[in-house]
């Protein structure tokens, strides 16, 4: 069933991509799904990494290169492009809808040990049918964190450290939100400890494989840039330098939604942004009534304070997303008539940023 709901939502996003190709000629399904960092995704695949960091070889902006993008998806693509006798294109989506498909089933077992099947049924369908959900069959990493990210909280929660421990390491090797699994991961490892000493239990000396893991993914990524560029961070320079993404501890998100206040409609990127930031909070609220595992909790601020911190916002409402609990959390609490308004009115706002996504500027997934 889990598998089931994703692919319809899957269809759906295919489906409006299609009718987006009658509403511009020029567009095809094929340019959809490979649009905006899809492009970058495929160009790290068939070619690696560039030799230096200046960018903007091959037409691309100046600064902007395959160095700003993280390694483990792509790796995948060329992997699936290497075996089968497909295009790269079609290797990328085959990845992208798996991973896509293998989260919901992972998910949906996580929140069944969570809140029960109900429950699990509700949240599938919230997060596939989510207003940034289309992500998950373009040539976009996310689908392949969520899996990870999902499959680590799930080890945690079972107490299964090694597996917990190598779900935080291929996550923190697919995006740079992962480094979020390692804290859950040594947060988990400290809380064994401490169960284990007030019930005067022996201590799990298991519990640090973990920690001990999580880190790997993200530590050969850093340790491969510095070899490659002469500097450990290299990705967040390329970052830097070709999409002015930085750090500033949330003073431009607070500066942007002051903006929208004085202006909603003049940047509906930012007004986007604003409605994810609103949905963040409504969730923060669904979550503390809830009161899930702790390192669900390190997990969703670890995500949202990573994206809120962030000198851009563009890319808020797919933060929403990785940060699935959240919507969890609200699936827990609207049930009945009130949960399938929740549902259209989610899915038909997936529809429209999909429209707008693919035929338009002025809304970046």
């Amino acid at each position: 069933m889990p598998a089931g709901v994703f692919l319809a939502a899957s269809g759906v996003h295919l489906v409006v991509a299609w009718c987006c190709t009658k509403i511009q000629p020029t567009l095809s399904v094929r340019s959809i799904l490979a649009g905006w960092d899809g492009a970058w995704y495929l160009k790290l695949a068939q070619s690696g990494y560039p030799a230096n960091l200046r960018g903007g070889a091959a037409g691309a902006p100046p600064g902007q290169s395959t160095a700003g993008f993280f390694p483990l998806y792509s790796l995948l693509v060329r992997a699936v492009h290497t075996a089968l006798p497909i295009s790269w294109l079609r290797g990328a989506v085959l990845v992208s809808v798996v991973a896509g498909m293998a989260f919901a089933v992972v998910l949906w077992q996580l929140v069944r040990a969570w809140c029960g099947p109900e429950i699990a049924d509700r949240s599938v369908a919230l997060v596939c049918f989510a207003p940034s959900a289309f992500v998950l069959t373009m040539i976009y990493s996310e689908g392949l964190f969520l899996l990870f990210a999902a499959a680590c909280l799930l080890g945690l929660y079972r107490r299964w450290w090694v597996f917990a421990g190598l779900a935080a390491l291929l996550g923190a090797a697919t995006r740079p939100n992962g480094v979020v699994l390692i804290a859950c991961c040594a947060v988990g490892a400290a809380l064994a400890f401490w169960r284990a000493h007030r019930a005067r239990d022996p201590l799990p000396w298991t519990s640090l494989a973990a920690p001990l893991l999580a880190p790997l993914g993200f530590v050969a990524f850093v340790a491969y840039d510095a070899n490659r560029f002469g500097t450990p961070t290299a990705y967040w320079t390329a970052q830097h330098r070709g999409w002015q993404q930085g750090f500033d501890g949330g003073w431009h998100t607070v500066q942007k939604l002051g903006d929208v206040i004085g202006d909603p409609l003049r940047d509906f990127n930012l007004l986007a942004a604003t409605i994810a930031v609103v949905i963040i909070l409504i969730g923060l609220v669904f979550m503390w009534f809830w009161r899930p595992p702790a390192e669900v909790w390190v997990f969703v601020v670890g995500v949202v304070f990573l994206a809120l911190a962030s000198t851009s916002l563009t890319s808020t409402n797919r933060f929403v997303l990785t940060a699935f609990p959240l919507l969890v959390a609200m699936a827990r609490k609207v049930r009945g008539n009130a949960f399938s308004v929740l549902l259209a009115c989610s899915a038909s706002a997936m529809v429209i940023l999909t429209v707008l996504a693919a035929t338009t500027r002025v809304y970046t997934p």
